[in-house]
Formats: structure tokens, C-alpha cells, sequence
């Protein structure tokens, strides 16, 4: 008998909450149920989005009952270009693992979900900061040697389950493991609770990769910020009837921000201070650079008039339309109690933004004599879900703004 010279290798890369462990346990008892030599090992990610949590499994294609008793020599950790099948919850993640080599077009199925989660470095960018996901997916299919790309997340949300039970059944329909399906079915069933949901997540998945390479779904335009107030009429009027159409996708995002900021004067004052702007950017370019000055200057000036200070927070974070969507967001059922944990580290400069300003320039002029400015936080964990952490909140937001 002539037996296979190397293990299957499989790489998963998850982020947390996600269930990448589960997702490893599963292989890892559907390959033992089939009587395959299997091991694991996982690294652990860290926080903000900054890595993901990576779970390594090997299964040796051969049956123990044939191997006389011997037993492979498996490895604990990965390398570049020795990844049989290659599975990420997301789709930066995916990103990652061909920057790092872990596909390859000889050797690797990559089987990837397209979905994005911003990471806090693409949050914080007061442009556009995202990462450009339509070079990953060009990547994604020269690199490897078969390609199964979808929006699983979104299959898993259908299903009510999470991501982990779909990239199970999209790894198992691509036919890269020599699992059977109801291997990995009962591999699932075992699991006991919550079993039916993801037994309907796994079929999800089997059935995007059975067939042919899945392009990757469109992203959906992005959902208005929680609790956005509709526009008035009368500001909207104006800016589609002063402002030229080539700016009014972005002018109204920034039109939208400023009215839930404050009122409807407060958005009347942005589009004055935008008027100047624009009649200077037909005098220069004109239609030429397609109002480009217009449009930046609009953009950075919705930001600067709603800037996000501790009044700001405590709205965004004590709305209904919040709770709601984290509700959502971790699938909660109605009988079942969500708590949220807010975690704060405020110092001076967030004490004096809710003072006046001739008490806040006093305060944080003393500290700053003193050395004080930077070194005098407190970290807070405040439950907003609770009576008293709601009430700390929505303290902060009856402080009356300072308007400029």
C-alpha cells in the first residue's frame, strides 16, 4: 500500500466571537469519527480588530486501521505555501493570509467570506479608509488554486446561526477533506444546543460551494447612522438647488450629520460656510475636477461641526435604535437579557467639553501649567443597559452644546 507523503493542512483565520474553535472541534471530530489521524493546535489574536484568533488542524488522508499501528508526524504551526485549504470569516482576513503566503495557486482552496468588519484603523480615517477589497478579491483568485468566495456572513444571519457552521459546510461541499457530509453533520449534532440552527447554516454553505466559484455578493450601501434624524425640507432644498449634482451624495451624508448633531439652524450654518467654498470652486476648476474641493471641504466640515464629545457620545449610546441593533448584531431573542458594558477613559479635555468655555479654558490651562492634561484619566466601565449606567447617560445628554 502506498500511503500519502504529507497531511492535509488547513488554516483558519476568525475573529472573535465567531466560533473558530467550534469550527476546529468540528473537523476535528469529523475526521475522528471517519478514523482519520487529525491534530490542532490555535493562536490566539488580540483586540480591536487588529488579528484574528488562527486555528491549525492536519488530517493524514489515510485511515488508522491501515496503518498497522504507525502513527504520522504532524506539525503544531502553518507555513507560507504549505496550506492545503485556507478558510477566513472575513474578508481582510483573507487579505491577510495572502500578504503572509498561506495561498497558493498550486496547492491551496481558499474558502473566504466577503463580508467586511472595519478594522479601528479604517474607523478612525476622517475620509474614506477602507481597505481596498476589490484588489483582494482580484488577489484572491490568481493566488489560489480553487476559490470559493461568498457572503457567508449574510448565509449565516438567513440562518440564524453563526459564520462557523457555514464555512463548515462551505469546506465541506468544496470537496477538499475526504469528510463525508454526515460525518460533519453529526460532528455538529454532538455539539448538543443550537445544533438545528447550524445544521441549517452548514447546508447554506454546502450548497454556495458545491457549484462553481461564488462571486462576491455587492456590498449593500451603508445603513444610516443609528437614530438619524430625516432631513428637513428646507436645507435639502437648498443644497440641491445651490450646489452642484456632483456633489450632492457626499453634502448630503454631511448635511444628515450635522442636523441629528444639533437643528435645523446648525445645518443652514453648514451649508453657509460651504456656499464660500463652492463659489470659489467654480471660479478654479469648475466642472473639471468634478468639485472636488467642494466635496472634501464638505466632508472634514461635517466632522469638525459634529465632533464627538462626551454629550455626543452619551446620545449615540443611549438610543433606543442602539440598543436595538446590538440586539441584533449578537442575535439576542426577546426573552433573553442583553447587558452592554461602555468602556471609557476620560480625562481633562472630556471634563472641560462640558463646561463653559471660559471655565474650560481656565481648567485645562491649569492643568496644562501643572503637566496635568494628559496624566489625569480614569478608566469607567459604565452598563448602559442598567438603570444607573442609563442614567449617567442621559445626564451627559441633557449638558447643553456650546454651538460654534
Amino acid at each position: 500500500m502506498t500511503l500519502a507523503q504529507r497531511p492535509i493542512t488547513i488554516l483558519i483565520a476568525a475573529l472573535g466571537g465567531e466560533g473558530g474553535g467550534v469550527l476546529a472541534d468540528w473537523i476535528i471530530a469529523a475526521a475522528m469519527a471517519e478514523d482519520y489521524p487529525v491534530q490542532s493546535t490555535s493562536i490566539p489574536g488580540v483586540a480591536q480588530r487588529t488579528g484574528a484568533t488562527t486555528y491549525y488542524v492536519e488530517i493524514y488522508p489515510v485511515r488508522s486501521a491501515e496503518l498497522g499501528g504507525r502513527r504520522p508526524v504532524m506539525t503544531l504551526a502553518p507555513s507560507p505555501c504549505d496550506v492545503d485549504v485556507m478558510l477566513a470569516s472575513e474578508w481582510l482576513e483573507t487579505g491577510r493570509a495572502l500578504a503572509n503566503g498561506y495561498v497558493t495557486p498550486e496547492r491551496t482552496t481558499l474558502i473566504a467570506s466577503t463580508h467586511r468588519i472595519y478594522t479601528v484603523l479604517e474607523k478612525m480615517q476622517m475620509g474614506d479608509g477602507r481597505y481596498d477589497s476589490e484588489r483582494i478579491l482580484r488577489t484572491a483568485r490568481a493566488a489560489s488554486k480553487h476559490a470559493v468566495l461568498a457572503d457567508f456572513q449574510a448565509l449565516a444571519l438567513n440562518s440564524g446561526t453563526l459564520i462557523n457552521a457555514v464555512l463548515f459546510g462551505a469546506l465541506a461541499g468544496s470537496g477538499a477533506l475526504p469528510l463525508t457530509r454526515t460525518a460533519c453533520e453529526n460532528a455538529i449534532r454532538s455539539g448538543g444546543r443550537g445544533a438545528e440552527a447550524s445544521l441549517r447554516g452548514f447546508a447554506a454553505g454546502f450548497a454556495a460551494a458545491s457549484g462553481s466559484d461564488a462571486a462576491p455578493t455587492a456590498a449593500s450601501p451603508a445603513a444610516p447612522r443609528a437614530g438619524r434624524s430625516t432631513q428637513s425640507p428646507a436645507p435639502q432644498q437648498r443644497l440641491h438647488s445651490n450646489f452642484p449634482a456632483a456633489t450632492h451624495t457626499i453634502l448630503e451624508e454631511g448635511l444628515a450629520r450635522v442636523l441629528d448633531f444639533q437643528d435645523e439652524k446648525y445645518a443652514e450654518l453648514y451649508l453657509d460656510r460651504l456656499d464660500a467654498i463652492a463659489g470659489l470652486d467654480r471660479q478654479t476648476a469648475g466642472e473639471a475636477s468634478g468639485h472636488k474641493l467642494t466635496i472634501e471641504t464638505g466632508r472634514f466640515l461635517a466632522l469638525w461641526m459634529s465632533y464627538e464629545d462626551v454629550i455626543r457620545v452619551a446620545d449615540l449610546k443611549s438610543r433606543r435604535s442602539r440598543f436595538e441593533r446590538v440586539r441584533a448584531e449578537v442575535q439576542a431573542k426577546a426573552h433573553e437579557p442583553l447587558h452592554i458594558v461602555e468602556y471609557l477613559n476620560p480625562g481633562v479635555e472630556e471634563l472641560a467639553a462640558l463646561l463653559p468655555p471660559a471655565l474650560s479654558k481656565r481648567l485645562v490651562a491649569w492643568t496644562d501649567k501643572r503637566g496635568l492634561t494628559h496624566k489625569l484619566n480614569v478608566g469607567l466601565y459604565v452598563r448602559s443597559s442598567s438603570v444607573s449606567g442609563f442614567r449617567c447617560a442621559g445626564s451627559a445628554r441633557a449638558t447643553p452644546k456650546n454651538k460654534s
